[in-house]
């Protein structure tokens, strides 16, 4: 992601609530490509969206594509249910998407995050 004949991260490394592979985290084995996006940490931002519309979830499906393995959008206003994409989400090891307003039952797909260390999905 990063060009062979840069020094520098891609400018999204730098915005609020992304964290992207490094170089220590390349050699430390936390992630696999030096510029990926590897984790969202967006709780309490007053997003609002649909968690089953594909503008919501594509997204998510190509970082995650990438390397994202941690999502934290605890405490924003999202609306609908988990469908069984997000059972497709297998390398995430920390998802957090509590009070956020969801609806409906955990779907059985989350079976198969079987790289999950953390998950919250209280008082959703």
């Amino acid at each position: 992601l990063i060009p062979a004949d840069s020094k520098q991260p891609p400018a999204y490394c730098s915005w609020f609530g992304v964290t992207c592979c490094t170089a220590a985290g390349l050699a430390a084995g936390t992630c696999t490509v030096i510029g990926a996006v590897v984790a969202i940490d967006l709780p309490l931002n007053n997003l609002n969206a649909s968690v089953n519309e594909r503008g919501f979830l594509q997204p998510v499906q190509q970082l995650h594509t990438c390397g994202l393995t941690a999502l934290n959008l605890e405490a924003n206003s999202f609306s609908g249910t988990l469908s069984d994409d997000w059972g497709r989400l297998v390398h995430l090891q920390r998802l957090d998407l509590a009070n956020t307003w969801l609806s409906g039952t955990i779907p059985d797909a989350l079976q198969n995050l079987r790289n999950l260390t953390q998950i919250n999905l209280s008082n959703t």
